[in-house]
């Protein structure tokens, strides 16, 4: 009787097995290459598509997946990753809260997007810029108080944040709550004076408030400012840096060199370098970014490169020669600034 009933044990044991591994081969892993991408893109999507195949019971892998589908617009493949990751640790924010992302951008049902951001804000109550999208999708399906008390929470949370101020003001507006939708549009046109939104809907307000004189000057402020959408979203920002076609690489590394971050520009530059070798604009960048880090024979090499391909190039002119100036080759030196010279007569060097 004993070995009857260990065998009939064994055997459920086996069953179960075999429906686990079932189960696991169901599960696809998407392939979203396709022959015309380039080959940054390409290498990032195998990387963290093969971190998966290696490891599929594992959230990290499937979320890096997602992030890195996501940064690349393919939502439908980071829909799929995201949905694993959250479904194998349904307590981390960043799967919850990057599927909520996506389903919004792909367009997806306020209700359901509301519902995502709600399960989003339960894990990380004390992140603004999620309290924010909330209430933007509840706005998407009239529910407005509810969206009312989001962008409440969010400035509790940061009181200088000027998109939760603006929003909170329009939708104040369309609760006919004029005066409180005032002090709102014009603490966010305070915070963020750059934001034709801003202006625009305080333009309203006072046309509300039956302040014709202000109303015209915000009309007329609003006409001069570019509108502000993107929302200021730490996480959403981590994830696009994960672009690294030229197009997202190039536009990191320009503001962070007008920042003078230089180690945080390095790695675009040499991502754009790689794709495109004989760009002499791209060696001169390089090359400077290398001699602000302190790594001058490597920065050298670069301006170097960049002058060979294009002689007359005249940033790397006049950093080349300023190297060389302070290395004690004065003859160069002076050589490369008198060719900058001829090319641009007003030019300090």
């Amino acid at each position: 009787m004993w070995l009857a009933l260990v065998s009939f044990a064994l055997l459920v044991l086996a069953l179960l097995w075999l429906r686990a591994r079932g189960a696991r081969a169901e599960i696809v892993v998407p392939d979203p290459l396709t022959p015309e991408m380039l080959a940054p893109v390409r290498d990032a999507l195998t990387s963290a598509r093969r971190t998966v195949l290696e490891s599929p019971d594992s959230a990290a892998a499937w979320g890096g997946f997602a992030e890195v589908c996501d940064a690349h617009h393919l939502y439908p493949e980071a829909e799929l990753a995201y949905r694993r990751a959250s479904a194998l640790d349904p307590r981390d924010f960043r799967w919850v809260y990057g599927l909520a992302l996506v389903r919004d951008f792909m367009g997806a049902e306020a209700e359901e997007v509301a519902r995502h951001f709600e399960l989003a804000v339960e894990l990380q109550p004390r992140y603004p810029p999620a309290r924010l999208r909330q209430g933007d999708a509840l706005v998407r399906q009239g529910r407005l108080a509810e969206a009312r008390a989001a962008y409440e929470e969010a400035l509790e949370l940061d009181p200088d944040f000027a998109m939760a101020h603006r929003n909170l003001g329009q939708t104040l507006l369309a609760l006919d709550d004029v005066p409180l939708a005032l002090a709102e549009l014009e603490r966010a046109a305070e915070l963020d004076p750059s934001d034709g939104v801003s202006a625009s809907s305080l333009a309203n307000a006072y046309w509300r408030a039956g302040d014709a004189e202000r109303a015209e000057a915000a009309e007329s402020d609003s006409r001069s400012k570019a509108p502000v959408f993107g929302v200021p979203d730490p996480v959403r920002f981590a994830i696009d840096g994960k672009n690294v076609t030229p197009l997202a690489s190039d536009r990191r590394a320009r503001e962070r060199e007008e920042k003078s971050e230089w180690s945080a520009a390095l790695p675009d530059l040499q991502r754009l370098v790689a794709t495109d070798p004989d760009d002499a604009a791209l060696r001169a960048r390089l090359g400077r970014c290398l001699v602000e880090l302190g790594e001058t024979e490597r920065g050298r090499a670069e301006l170097e490169r960049a002058l060979t391909l294009r002689p007359e190039h005249l940033a790397a002119l006049t950093q080349l020669a300023d190297l060389l100036e302070k290395s004690g080759d004065l003859a160069r030196a002076a050589d490369l600034y008198r060719r900058a010279t001829a090319l641009a007569p007003g030019s300090p060097a």
